[in-house]
């Protein structure tokens, strides 16, 4: 009997115990999930947007935007869709984006609808997007936080921070921001050094059209620039000018770049056949009075991929474009080294299994076996 009353006791207690865990405030509530942590951050157009840090459903609308994101160790897996110029641009760096859910052509042309059943926690894309789509708009009502990023080299640090402080990488963020911006420092500081009468002028070919170049804003403008050159069509109207075969002839600029954007073969990773920026600069040389520039007599003529042009590939175009005009100077920086560095320390890829041409003919002499690494 006294057994039996002592368990009937602690019956009792178990049931008021239970009983006191249900009230609220009491422990059972207590050992529920936290709350999401949510941060507040100003975005790269000057948005104010709060979201929950670490996102695990992303949708990215940029093709620079998985680049850097791979940059600081962050898991692309996290990408549930993205648009299908990102996923063409680098697929031989990121091919997991072809598994991806592809909401529209590029960011500019996208299916809203389709974004919002995928119910991504947060979209990255650019300010452009912003202004030229109302994306935020179309989003946000849906619960869906916007984010905008830029990938100019004045904005580059900060957009990396930002994705650091979103995606807890903030480390990451530091430490790839200072590997990026160290060389391009370095042949900034060696460039200003140079006197106007060093400078090199040059013509720059924006399009795969001939005679349509590249005026102050333009992204060869900005990379010719940083390398030391002068830009024959900086003081042009309009970002992409039109000019007059002779307008060219009678500058008599000293080198000739050329990015065939639009163009079918646009060289970088992946993509080792020179035979098609051979062509193209054959066409420049040939072009009615053009053996009278400098450039051409002096075959100073090249032709530049768009991969090291702009966004995160763009330290590394403007390393390529001061070996190119001011071979001298820089004799000890190695463009091709620079960025095989970038891809097996950053991205974790073979650089061997992803080499192409970025800029043809090589102007310099590497080190494998003598013969140029490039072009």
């Amino acid at each position: 009997m006294r057994y039996k009353g002592l368990g009937v006791i602690l019956l009792s207690a178990f049931v008021i115990l239970d009983a006191l865990l249900l009230e609220p405030g009491c422990a059972r509530k207590a050992s529920s999930p936290a709350p999401e942590e949510l941060i507040t951050i100003t975005d790269l157009a000057g948005r104010r947007v709060e979201l929950r840090q670490n996102p695990q459903r992303v949708v990215v609308l940029y093709s620079q935007i998985p680049i850097a994101m791979r940059c600081l160790n962050i898991s692309l897996d996290r990408i549930i869709g993205t648009d299908a110029f990102t996923i063409r641009q680098y697929s031989r760096l990121l091919p997991e984006l072809e598994e991806k859910e592809i909401v529209g052509r590029h960011f500019l042309d996208l299916d809203y609808e389709k974004i919002i059943d995928l119910e991504p926690e947060l979209v990255l894309t650019v300010p452009g997007a912003l202004k030229r789509t109302g994306i935020a708009e179309k989003l946000e009502p849906a619960g869906i936080k916007v984010v905008a990023l830029d990938f100019k080299i004045k904005s580059f640090r900060k957009s990396l921070e930002l994705l650091g402080k979103v995606f807890e990488r903030e480390e990451e963020a530091k430490e790839f921001a200072d590997f990026w911006f160290g060389k391009l420092e370095e042949v900034k500081r060696r460039a200003e050094e140079l006197s106007e009468e060093q400078k090199v002028r040059v013509y720059p070919e924006g399009t795969q059209r001939p005679y349509v170049t590249a005026s102050k804003g333009h992204t060869l403008d900005e990379i010719i620039t940083l390398a030391g050159g002068v830009n024959i069509s900086a003081g042009l109207k309009g970002r992409s000018p039109e000019v007059d075969p002779e307008w060219v002839v009678e500058r008599d600029p000293d080198v000739i770049l050329k990015y065939p954007m639009g163009a079918k073969y646009q060289g970088g990773f992946g993509k080792a056949d020179v035979g098609p920026f051979e062509e193209m600069r054959k066409e420049i040389m040939e072009r009615p009075g053009f053996d009278r520039i400098k450039a051409v007599r002096e075959g100073r003529v090249y032709i530049l991929s768009r991969d090291i042009l702009g966004g995160v590939f763009e330290n590394v175009g403007v390393c390529y474009v001061a070996k190119i005009l001011y071979p001298d100077l820089f004799k000890d920086l190695d463009p091709e080294a620079y960025l095989e560095e970038m891809v097996e320390s950053h991205l974790g890829l073979d650089f061997e299994e992803v080499r192409g041409v970025f800029v043809h003919p090589c102007p310099w002499i590497g080190h494998y076996g003598g013969k140029a690494r490039n072009g």
